[in-house]
């Protein structure tokens, strides 16, 4: 089955808010705060030692149940941005765990989306079981 969220493990710099609407493109704004992405596969090592850089998971969302259910596991993830709240920022001690969360969101995120699946199928089963009576 196809997840409808994007979730990603990057290292998250913080960076000073953009001047200009040019200046957004690259940059995430979570709780008022903005962060660049990096993927360490692809950077150099000088930005993969920086001591700004922080392993996280990120999520862009595909439902608003997505977006509750990371609210209810992860309450102290920041969400942006504010005009949309369509995406999260799970901060990791390094990127091994990283890739765990990442790994363990993907498993509650699917498993909600099968909770879904399997609910619709108990309203058919209902249904179609109401129309023999």
């Amino acid at each position: 089955m196809k997840l409808k969220a994007n979730i990603e493990a990057v290292l998250a710099i913080r960076v000073p808010p953009p001047d200009d609407e040019e200046a957004e493109e690259g940059l995430h704004e979570f709780a008022l705060l903005w962060y660049r992405f990096v993927d360490p596969v692809s950077a150099d090592m000088d930005r993969i030692s920086n001591p700004l850089a922080r392993a996280a998971v990120w999520i862009r969302f595909g439902a608003v149940e997505q977006l509750e259910r990371i609210q209810t596991y992860y309450p102290e993830a920041p969400l942006g941005p504010v005009s949309s709240f369509t995406e999260a920022l799970l901060f990791a001690e390094s990127w091994d765990r990283a890739q765990t969360v990442k790994e363990t969101v993907i498993t509650l995120l699917q498993k909600d989306e099968n909770d879904d699946e399997e609910n619709e199928m108990m309203e058919f089963l209902k249904k179609d079981t109401l129309e023999d009576l």
